[in-house]
């Protein structure tokens, strides 16, 4: 179980992870100007990156998670692991996800 300090921690992680997926997603709208793709293909990468970015920088202020999944010792697949659950992912690149989002899936809209 962790103490009050190390969850602490973890939300200043989550919100440093945050703020990376925002600049991340920034530079790739910069990047995502200069695809080589047909006209309309281009447009919708476009607004697809520029959503996100915008989705990103609305984030609230509060909690970037409202709850925690601990598994113990008699769990077969999560042994001992622990997840944090969030009404959005959030990751740090190469690591494993810092926040789990609790909402399935979006569907893919067709063009």
């Amino acid at each position: 179980m962790a103490t009050l300090d190390e969850e602490r921690r973890h939300v200043e992680r989550c919100r440093a992870g945050l703020r990376g997926m925002l600049d991340a997603a920034r530079d790739n709208v910069i990047v995502g100007e200069t695809v080589a793709a047909d006209r309309y293909s281009a447009e919708r990468l476009g607004r697809h990156l520029k959503s996100l970015a915008k989705e990103l920088s609305e984030e609230p202020d509060g909690p970037p998670f409202f709850g925690r999944l601990d598994f113990g010792e008699g769990s077969a697949e999560h042994r001992g692991r622990s997840y944090h659950i969030g009404r959005r992912h959030i990751g740090e690149r190469g690591g494993p996800p810092l926040v789990i989002d609790w909402r399935p899936p979006r569907p893919l809209r067709p063009p």
